[in-house]
């Protein structure tokens, strides 16, 4: 039988089209290239002709990818060619088109995959294995952190997306409308309560950020005092809701602070965190039957900044009325006092009970150096305060910058290991104490005649 010859005429289409995926910077019209291949014998293998075929070829249903004619089962990308008729950039996987929905990568960035190929006309929220993502374009925006309306999980509603990334999170979030209350990701505008993000807790009205609140709102956690929509931390005072006027504890409401609150002359008394009595009269921390207790000039709810101001307040009440020098008491300023039986004082007109050493207690003959009580029974932090950790401090080995003011100095004896005098630490090396024959402030905080050798430091208030 002769050889039939047949003539084959192949018509190539190139495209040359501006888009991000092929990299291109001009627009211009679609251009047909027709190349004429003369003849080809009827009996020359399929084979031959697809050696060189790079493109797409339907076989048994599926649109499979050839490069070179060959399938590659490997490669996974994004290709630009014709598929059911339609040109466009389509997701190839395992060799083959994959008619999905999806975000995926090729060189020139992440793309949003709708039905198999780039839809560059899409705006809006896309889903791959590592989550949502949100697509300008039909590309994914990475540099997108915003608050936005769109479609996600089948749920409609303003997402958080950092990154170009749904964060399903809890926080605070901001777009050009305001700062939003983030809950898994989305807006929640039903709620009015507090909320965190990397910059603080905010009240929220409605879903968002409430800039003009101040009072004590409500979370999860407890109660909290917020001045301008922010939950201020270092806030140590009273503040007003619809419940009452409660006490705040480092912007808190434990529920659990009961005392006293002193300011301009008026004593606020405190249940429970609530605020229960307002009075002018002066309060006293403790009653002690036949002895004298000093009024209160801090509470043991004031900062310790106003509490130590208090000690040492009363301190100079003591030196101002010229109070006398004697062993085993603690009176009233004017009378008498040694120097534990003033300290005593100080501290209650600071709101500190410093039992077991009292003035009932100090009165008892055994009881004169009740500066050891101080020391070894009653809670406060002890400070050393020498420049190589040993346990004395002397003029010559005091690290003065470890000095606060309104310590307490106990001293030792040059003879025994004993604490046996106290004095109220004011700065500068100075101090208050009651030494024979009154109180004075002039001694210094080391004095040869009087203490030289610092036995410890105290700090009653932090």
């Amino acid at each position: 039988m002769r050889n039939r010859v047949i003539p084959l005429v192949v018509i190539s289409l190139s495209f040359v089209t501006s888009n991000a995926l092929s990299g291109s910077n001009k627009n211009t019209n679609p251009v047909i290239n027709p190349v004429v291949r003369n003849y080809v014998s009827a009996n020359q293998s399929e084979s031959s002709e697809k050696s060189t075929l790079t493109g797409f070829v339907k076989k048994n249903g599926e649109w499979l990818y050839y490069e070179n004619g060959k399938k590659n089962p490997n490669r996974k990308d994004i290709v630009k060619g014709t598929v059911n008729g339609q040109t466009g950039w389509w997701y190839i996987s395992s060799g083959k088109v994959q008619f999905v929905n999806t975000v995926v990568k090729n060189k020139n960035g992440w793309w949003a995959i709708q039905k198999g190929r780039v839809n560059f006309n899409f705006t809006g929220f896309a889903k791959n294995e590592n989550g949502w993502w949100y697509c300008n374009g039909g590309k994914v925006d990475f540099n997108k952190n915003d608050v936005i309306k769109g479609t996600v999980n089948g749920e409609t509603a303003w997402w958080y997306v950092k990154g170009g990334k749904v964060q399903f999170i809890n926080t605070i979030a901001r777009n050009r409308n305001g700062w939003w209350c983030i809950e898994d990701g989305k807006v929640n505008f039903n709620h009015n309560g507090i909320v965190k993000n990397e910059n603080g807790w905010w009240k929220c009205k409605g879903g968002k950020v409430d800039f003009t609140y101040n009072g004590v709102a409500k979370n999860k956690y407890g109660w909290w005092y917020c001045h301008n929509g922010k939950v201020n931390f270092s806030y140590n005072g009273f503040e007003k809701n619809q419940n009452g006027t409660w006490y705040c504890r480092n912007g808190n409401v434990t529920f659990k602070d009961n005392g006293y609150y002193i300011k301009d002359n008026k004593t606020y008394i405190v249940k429970g965190s609530k605020l229960s009595k307002v009075t002018s009269e002066p309060q006293t921390l403790t009653k002690l039957n036949g002895y004298y207790v000093s009024p209160m000039y801090a509470g043991n709810l004031n900062n310790s900044k106003e509490r130590i101001e208090a000690m040492i307040k009363r301190s100079y009440d003591y030196l101002n009325a010229v109070t006398g020098y004697e062993i085993c008491k603690s009176e009233k300023p004017g009378e008498k006092a040694d120097c534990s039986g003033l300290v005593m004082q100080c501290l209650y007109a600071a709101g500190f009970d410093p039992y077991p050493a009292t003035p009932a207690h100090h009165a008892l003959p055994e009881n004169e150096y009740d500066s050891r009580t101080l020391w070894n029974d009653v809670k406060m932090k002890h400070i050393n305060v020498t420049k190589d950790g040993s346990k004395y401090a002397t003029e010559e080995n005091i690290d003065m910058t470890k000095l606060h003011r309104g310590d307490l100095i106990f001293y030792k004896s040059e003879e025994w290991d004993i604490i046996n005098h106290i004095a109220i630490y004011l700065g500068n090396g100075q101090v208050i104490e009651a030494v024979r024959p009154w109180v004075v402030d002039y001694l210094g905080l080391f004095n040869t005649d009087v203490h030289n050798i610092i036995y410890g430091v105290a700090r009653p208030f932090e």
